[in-house]
C-alpha cells in the first residue's frame, strides 16, 4: 500500500533534534503528538480527505511507537515484536481511534524485557496516546485465538510495526487457515456476530442517530467482508481481490467511494467530540451539515440533506455487501455441499435454495424478468435469496426500467401480482427497495429513499416507515394480532383485497420532502398510479381517499372530544361507509406502529377503538338520524344504573347523587367509568354520613382502567383551581397525564378525572405508590397553588437541539360553552405544569385537557373559562393569556 508522506502533519528531524536536546523525552512526545493532531485537523478542515489522513496518522503513530520502543531499549532484545491490531493494524486511524497493540514475546524473553514494557506502556499513556493492549507468547496467542473469534479477528489484521520478523511471521504461520478457524467456520462465526449486531440497531440502518461503524450498512459491514475474504484468500488490500476476479473494479471503485464519504463523517465526528464517537447524534448532525456544505432550502432542511445522503450511502453499502456475502458463501461453502437444482420457469431456478436467472441475458432480452424474480420469491418459501451472479446483473440491468418499461401493461399486472400473491410480502419489498427497483418503478418512492424528518417524532427514514407499515399490516393476519390487535385481525382476514391498503400504504407519505400538503400530493400519485395499473374507480377513489386522510382518525383520536357526539358526526361524515372505516383504522394503527417504538401505547389504542365502535353505529343512521346528545346521556345513565344495581347500590341513593351532577359528566364518560366514580362516591359519602365535620376528599386509583393508563378519580368541594394543583402534584411523582376532566356539580363539588402514565409509558401497578400518589392529592387539592413548589429536572439531551417556540391559538365552542385553547411547543420535563400555571395565574378554569405529545412537541388542548365559568372571548384577555403561556414555557437549556 503507498501511504502518504506524513511531513505536512509532522517533521521528524525536528523531533529527533528535540529528543537529542531535551532534559526528558515526555514533553518532546507530548508536544509533538499535540501539534500533529492540530495539524490532522487543519488540513482536513482545509479539505484534505479522511482517505489520506487516516492513513498518515497511522504512519506518525508507527514513528512515535517505534522511538518510544527503542527509548527503553526494547529493539535490543530479540523475541520481542510490536504488533499493530484491529483498525491500526489496517493502518486506518481516525484521531481518536483505539490504538490497538500487540506484544509479542518469545518465552524467554519474557522475564528480562517486563521491567522495560511495563514502562513503555506508561509512557505511552503519559504522552496522551490511549492504547489497548495485550502481551502474549506465540502458544499464547495461538490458545487465545482459537477459542475466541474477535481474537482470531483481530490478528487478521496484524502488522508488524517493529521487532522480531521472524517471530511475527510464526504467529501467521500459527493462526492461518489450517491451523485455526477454517474459512467456513469463520465465516459461519462473522455472519453470526453479525446477526447479533444488527438486532442491537433494531435490524435497520434508518434510525435517528445511526452509528456508521457498527449499525447495519455502516463500516463494520464492509470489514467483515474483507476479514473473511482476506482469511479464505490470503490478501492483505481489498482490491487484491480485484486481481482474485471476487470484486469487480466497478465495485470495487462502488465500496471506496462509500467508505470515503462514511469516513469524512467519522473523521469528523472525532474532531467534533475530541473522543471517538461513531454515533451520529442529534448534538453533531446539524454542524456536520453545515461543514459538508449543505444549506436550507424551502422544503428541505441542511441536516435532512445531509442525512439522505449518508442514508443512501448506507443502503449502497448494504446493497454490496449483499452481493460480495453471497459471492463468499458460494466460494466458501458450496464447494463442499452437494448441487440442487430446481427449473422454476423458462427464465429462473433455484440452486442450493438460490434464485438465479438460467442465463446471462435474461434480464437484457425479457426485461419483465426483473420483476418476476421477485414475484417468484415470494411465491416460493424455499427460496432464502438472491444468487451473486443474478444480483450482479440486476444492478447491471435495472436501468432498464424508465417511462417505458412502467407504461408496459403486464409489468403493471406482474407488480399488482407481488402486491396481492406474495406470501411473505414485507420481505419481498424490502429486498425491491434495498436493490432500487421499488423506487425505478415508482419514481415517486425513489425521492423519499434516505428521507429523514429531523424531529423525533418519526424514528425511521421515510421509506423505511413506510415499508415497516405494511409489514404490520400483513402481520395483522397473524394469530398473535388476533389477541392484540383484534380489529385489525378481523379486517385483514375479511377483506378480500388487502392490496388496497398496500397501494395506500406506499403512497400514504410519498409527498413528503416537496412542500404544500404531503397527503394531497401522495392521494394525486396514489391516483395516477391506480389508473395506470388499470384498478377499478371504486378501488382508485377508496384508495385516494385512504392516502389523502390517512392522518384522520389518529388526530380525531387523539385531539377531539370523541364522546362528543357532534365529532362522532362529523367524523362519520367524513367516512361515510363501513369499508372506509375498516381501511382507515387498519391503516391508522399500522402507521402509529411504524413511526415510532415507544409510540403505540393502551391508551392510544383505547382512544382509536372508541372511535372506530363510536363510529360504526353512527354510519347507518349519519344521514338521517345522526346521533345527538339527549339520545347518548340517556344511554350512559341507564346502562350505569343496571352496573350500580348489580353492585348492590339503589335506584334511589343513585338518583339522588345524579340530580346534582350535570349532563356533560355523563356525555364524557363511558359507562363502566361512570359506574365505578358513582360507586365511589356514594361510598364515601356513607362513610362519612354521621360526621358532623366535612368530609375530605375523596382520591381512589384504578391501576389499570380500560384506557390501559392508570385512572385517578377525585371527588370533594369545589376550591381554587384543581387542575393546576393536581398537575403540580402528578408532575413531582414523575406521572404522565394524558387526559383531564374536570366536572363541577350543582351543590359546589368537583369531580376529577386523570388518566395517567409513568416514565416507561405504562399503568402504575406499585401498591405503595398508589398509596403515595393518593395522600399527595389529598393533601395539596385544597392547598394554594402557589405553595407547590414545581419538581426541577433537566431537559433530556435530544430534546436540546430542538427550537420550537410556543404558540397558543383559540377557539370557541357553544356546547358545551367553553373556549379551546391549542398549545403548541417545545416538550420537556413538567412543561403540562407550567402551562397549568400559567393558566392560574391569568384566573383561567380548566375544564378538560388533552395532552398529546409528537416526539420533541406537544400539542395539547385545554377546554377552558374564567373564573365566572364564561369562556374568553376578549381579545384582550387571549392576548395576556397568550404572552403568559409564552413566557412560561420557554425552554431554559
Amino acid at each position: 500500500m503507498n501511504i502518504p508522506s506524513i511531513d505536512n502533519i509532522f517533521d521528524a528531524q525536528t523531533f529527533q533534534a528535540a529528543l537529542v536536546n531535551a532534559p526528558s523525552p515526555l514533553p518532546v512526545f507530548r508536544t509533538t503528538l499535540r501539534n500533529a493532531r492540530r495539524n490532522l485537523k487543519r488540513n482536513f478542515l482545509k479539505g484534505t480527505l479522511a482517505t489520506t489522513l487516516v492513513f498518515q496518522h497511522a504512519k506518525f503513530i508507527d514513528f512515535i511507537l517505534k522511538h518510544a520502543w527503542q527509548l527503553e531499549e526494547l529493539d535490543k532484545h530479540p523475541g520481542t515484536s510490536l504488533i499493530a491490531v484491529g483498525g491500526y493494524g489496517r493502518q486506518e486511524l481516525h484521531p481518536y481511534s483505539d490504538i490497538d497493540l500487540l506484544i509479542l514475546l518469545a518465552p524467554e524473553s519474557r522475564r528480562e524485557v517486563r521491567h522495560a514494557l511495563e514502562k513503555f506502556i506508561v509512557f505511552l499513556w503519559d504522552i496522551g496516546l490511549e492504547v489497548g493492549h495485550s502481551v502474549r507468547t506465540l502458544s499464547e496467542c495461538s490458545h487465545a485465538a482459537s477459542h475466541d473469534i474477535t481474537i482470531m479477528t483481530n490478528l487478521v489484521e496484524a502488522r508488524l510495526i517493529t521487532g522480531d520478523r521472524v517471530l511475527f511471521n510464526k504467529l501467521q504461520e500459527a493462526t492461518n487457515t489450517k491451523q485455526m478457524w477454517p474459512s467456513d467456520e469463520f465465516l459461519h462465526a462473522k455472519q453470526a456476530e453479525q446477526h447479533k449486531r444488527y438486532a442491537k440497531f433494531d435490524n435497520t440502518a434508518y434510525n435517528l442517530e445511526p452509528n456508521i461503524k457498527g449499525g447495519p450498512g455502516g463500516l463494520r459491514d464492509m470489514q467483515v467482508i474483507t476479514w473473511v475474504a482476506k482469511r479464505h484468500f490470503g490478501v492483505r488490500t481489498l482490491h487484491d481481490l480485484v486481481t482474485h476476479q471476487f470484486l469487480t473494479e466497478t465495485e470495487y471503485q462502488d465500496l471506496i467511494a462509500e467508505q470515503d464519504f462514511l469516513w469524512q463523517i467519522r473523521f469528523a465526528l472525532h474532531l467534533l467530540n475530541k473522543r471517538r464517537e461513531d454515533r451520529l447524534l442529534f448534538d453533531y448532525q446539524v454542524a456536520l451539515a453545515k461543514q459538508f456544505g449543505y444549506q436550507d432550502q424551502n422544503y428541505n432542511l441542511a441536516v435532512e440533506q445531509f442525512m439522505q445522503r449518508y442514508y443512501r450511502t448506507v443502503k449502497a453499502l448494504n446493497e454490496l455487501n449483499d452481493v460480495l456475502s453471497q459471492l463468499l458463501q458460494e466460494a466458501i461453502l458450496y464447494p463442499t455441499k452437494a448441487e440442487s437444482i430446481t427449473p422454476l420457469d423458462s427464465h429462473f431456478q433455484i440452486r442450493n435454495d438460490y434464485i438465479e436467472v438460467t442465463r446471462p441475458n435474461v434480464f437484457e432480452t425479457y426485461p419483465a424478468a426483473i420483476l418476476e424474480i421477485f414475484l417468484l420469491m415470494g411465491q416460493h418459501d424455499n427460496i432464502k435469496g438472491i444468487s451473486a451472479g443474478t444480483l450482479r446483473l440486476i444492478r447491471e440491468y435495472r436501468y432498464l426500467i424508465d417511462k417505458q418499461f412502467r407504461d408496459n401493461g403486464a409489468h403493471n399486472k406482474l407488480f399488482i401480482s407481488i402486491l396481492r400473491d406474495t406470501k411473505n410480502l414485507p420481505q419481498i419489498l424490502q429486498l425491491m427497495s434495498r436493490y432500487r427497483i421499488l423506487g425505478k418503478y415508482i419514481p415517486e418512492f425513489g425521492r423519499i429513499v434516505g428521507k429523514m424528518q429531523y424531529d423525533l417524532f418519526h424514528a425511521y427514514t421515510v421509506d423505511q416507515h413506510t415499508l415497516f407499515l405494511i409489514r404490520n399490516l400483513c402481520q395483522f393476519s397473524s394469530a398473535n394480532a388476533a389477541q392484540n390487535f383484534p380489529i385489525c385481525h378481523h379486517i385483514m382476514m375479511t377483506k378480500t383485497q388487502p392490496e388496497i391498503l398496500f397501494i395506500a400504504a406506499l403512497f400514504h407519505d410519498i409527498g413528503k420532502g416537496r412542500g404544500g400538503n404531503h397527503s394531497q400530493l401522495g392521494a394525486q400519485d396514489a391516483e395516477r398510479f391506480c389508473l395506470q395499473h388499470d384498478l377499478s374507480d371504486e378501488d382508485t377513489n377508496l384508495i385516494s381517499w385512504l392516502v389523502e386522510n390517512h392522518l384522520l382518525m389518529s388526530s380525531t383520536a387523539q385531539r377531539m372530544d370523541i364522546h362528543d357526539p357532534e365529532i362522532i358526526n362529523e367524523f362519520t361524515s367524513q367516512v361515510q361507509s363501513q369499508t372506509r372505516l375498516d381501511y382507515l383504522y387498519a391503516l391508522t394503527v399500522a402507521d402509529i406502529c411504524a413511526t415510532n417504538q415507544k409510540l403505540w401505547n393502551d391508551w392510544k389504542n383505547s382512544l382509536l377503538k372508541e372511535l372506530y365502535h363510536s363510529t360504526k353505529r353512527a354510519i347507518p343512521r349519519y344521514q338521517d338520524n345522526p346521533l345527538n346528545r339527549v339520545e347518548i346521556i340517556s344511554e350512559v345513565k341507564v346502562a350505569s344504573l343496571n352496573l350500580l344495581k348489580e353492585r348492590g347500590h339503589s335506584e334511589a341513593h343513585v338518583s339522588l347523587l345524579w340530580e346534582n351532577w350535570n349532563d356533560e359528566y355523563f356525555l364524557r364518560g363511558s359507562t363502566e367509568e361512570v359506574a365505578w366514580q358513582t360507586q365511589a362516591v356514594l361510598e364515601h359519602l356513607k362513610l362519612f354520613f354521621d360526621d358532623e365535620v366535612e368530609s375530605p376528599p375523596l382520591v381512589t386509583i384504578r391501576k389499570r382502567s380500560h384506557h390501559g393508563g392508570s385512572e385517578i378519580f377525585i371527588y370533594g368541594i369545589s376550591y381554587g383551581n384543581p387542575f393546576v394543583n393536581c398537575s403540580l402534584t402528578l408532575d413531582k411523582l414523575n406521572l404522565n397525564i394524558v387526559d383531564a376532566k374536570i366536572i363541577n356539580t350543582k351543590d359546589n363539588f368537583i369531580l376529577i378525572s386523570f388518566t395517567v402514565f409513568n416514565q416507561d409509558n405504562e399503568a402504575i401497578s406499585d401498591d405503595k405508590q398508589v398509596e403515595l400518589i393518593r395522600t399527595n392529592l389529598a393533601k395539596n387539592i385544597l392547598l394554594s397553588s402557589d405553595s407547590i413548589i414545581p419538581a426541577q429536572r433537566r431537559t433530556p439531551r435530544q430534546l436540546r437541539h430542538f427550537s420550537i417556540p410556543t404558540e397558543v391559538k383559540f377557539s370557541q365552542l357553544q356546547k358545551p360553552r367553553v373556549t379551546v385553547i391549542e398549545v403548541i411547543a417545545a416538550d420537556r420535563p413538567g412543561l403540562l405544569a407550567r402551562i397549568g400555571c400559567a393558566l392560574a395565574k391569568c384566573h383561567v378554569y380548566v375544564h378538560k385537557a388533552k395532552i398529546a405529545t409528537y416526539g420533541e412537541k406537544v400539542e395539547d388542548l385545554f377546554y377552558i373559562t374564567d373564573e365566572n365559568q364564561q369562556p374568553i372571548t376578549d381579545k384582550k384577555q387571549q392576548n395576556s393569556l397568550r404572552e403568559t403561556i409564552c413566557e412560561m414555557t420557554q425552554i431554559t437549556l
